[in-house]
């Protein structure tokens, strides 16, 4: 049985109910799922890429569990779990932008507060700069999880 769905939107029990209904030996392949906690935006203010991190966790379910998921298998009697991570890097703004919907983030960080509305036009401007000079830099890493039951 293979199934797919996002780890980062369910929890880790639904994730691994598909062992469940596995038959012994069958394999069982989850993901990729994107780790959120792996983003990375190379910007002036580190400190103001954490708050929006932290924010943008908030609004994932479950921002890590591509990580902890193999831990997960291993606990309830799944053998053999290896783990194949993908790293999407992104150099243009719009890709990353089109990917990440990056500005409606921002903006709903605004709207409750996590960043004040100055902080979110000097990061816009921090990466639309470094775009427009070729340094723009974002990479996120995925984990795709495999195992025996």
């Amino acid at each position: 049985m293979i199934a797919k769905s996002r780890g980062d939107r369910v929890s880790g029990r639904e994730k691994t109910d598909g062992a469940c209904v596995t038959r012994p030996g069958g394999r069982i392949v989850i993901g990729p799922d994107p780790d959120w906690e792996t983003l990375v935006i190379d910007c002036s203010d580190a400190d103001l890429l954490r708050r929006i991190k932290a924010f943008h966790s908030k609004l994932i379910a479950n921002a890590g569990i591509a990580h902890e998921l193999p831990a997960q298998m291993r606990q309830i009697g799944l053998q053999a779990v290896t783990v194949t991570p993908g790293t999407i890097v992104l150099t243009d703004l719009r890709a990353a932008e089109a990917m990440f919907a990056l500005n409606s983030i921002v903006e709903h960080a605004q709207q409750d507060d996590a960043i004040s509305d100055d902080d979110g036009s000097a990061w816009t401007h921090d990466l639309q700069t470094r775009d427009r000079a070729g340094d723009f830099f974002l990479s996120l890493t995925g984990f795709l999880n495999t195992a025996i039951r």
